[in-house]
């Protein structure tokens, strides 16, 4: 019988995030039944209150092959200052030693992981492990065309990405779209972590 590849996935417990990577890791074990799902759920206190999510999980749990797929949901933990700079990467940093027991709890070796495109830095994880990452946009792909445009203008052409700053207020993308509608950009400031995380997406 053929060796089970294990693909460990962490998404995001947002419903914008959970639904579209649980349904990704139901086609992967339908195309291969090497294939062996854990997903890894941190029960981060942002949505942790979401009785939708919970909900969620617990029948998506009970409709799928455990064999295939394995959900495992990390405990909470006390939540840090909200209005802390580095809240949401406090969450992350926190939870990596958990998400790499619930790992090795497995007793098998991951082929590979994939991460949530809010989780960049849990790939430490995977490199402590030797194995490779991936990271998966849950989002569709206007906002993925969206941000690689943002992330060109920051990169090559050296323009200030807080958008309620930039001198013409009308600034266009490939269509005519004011920036003041523009999801999450215009809202940050520099100093804000949601900007960090918004330019080093992988």
């Amino acid at each position: 019988m053929s060796e089970t590849n294990l693909i460990v996935m962490v998404p995001n417990p947002a419903m914008g995030h959970l639904p579209s990577t649980v349904e990704l890791a139901k086609l992967l074990v339908e195309q291969d039944q090497r294939i062996s799902i854990l997903l890894v759920i941190l029960h981060s206190p942002i949505f942790s209150s979401s009785k939708a999510i919970d909900a969620y999980i617990e029948s998506q749990s009970r409709e799928t092959d455990t064999n295939q797929i394995t959900f495992v949901t990390l405990p909470p933990f006390s939540t840090p200052d909200h209005t802390s700079p580095n809240f949401f990467s406090t969450i992350i940093e926190t939870k990596k030693p958990l998400v790499k027991k619930a790992i090795e709890d497995q007793g098998t070796k991951p082929s590979a992981f994939v991460l949530d495109m809010l989780y960049v830095s849990m790939m430490d994880v995977a490199n402590e492990l030797d194995v490779p990452s991936y990271f998966y946009f849950t989002s569709g792909a206007n906002l993925l065309s969206l941000q690689f445009y943002v992330q060109s203008l920051y990169d090559d052409e050296g323009v200030d990405v807080i958008f309620n700053e930039f001198a013409d207020p009308d600034t266009e993308f490939k269509n005519r779209v004011p920036v003041k509608v523009l999801p999450w950009f215009g809202v940050v400031d520099k100093e804000s972590e949601w900007l960090k995380l918004i330019l080093n997406m992988p």
